[in-house]
């Protein structure tokens, strides 16, 4: 089995936008289990708009939301032991 990993909002940014670190959130989405709390996804838009504009903050909510990563929209649901990954992945 898979390692499961937990991504925050900053390694979700750092894969979207490209910065450095980008192709090990990319690995690690790629090859394991990935969990997305709904409330990355949310900042991810909110950031997006106040920088980019509306379209693009829809496109890239799009863009997760049709990813393979599993969106946990209740937030009890990771009660059991993991392995998370946060924005450290930035530094691997």
């Amino acid at each position: 089995m898979s390692e499961l990993f937990l991504l925050d909002t900053s390694a979700v940014m750092t894969y979207i936008e490209d910065e450095e670190g980008a192709d090990r959130v990319a690995e690690v989405m790629n090859n394991s289990r990935v969990l997305l709390p709904w409330t990355v996804l949310m900042e991810v838009y909110y950031i997006t708009r106040q920088e980019s504009g509306e379209g693009e903050a829809l496109r890239r909510y799009a863009l997760l939301k049709q990813s393979s990563l599993e969106i946990l929209w209740d937030m009890d649901e990771p009660k059991r032991s993991i392995t998370t990954r946060t924005s450290s992945l930035q530094n691997c």
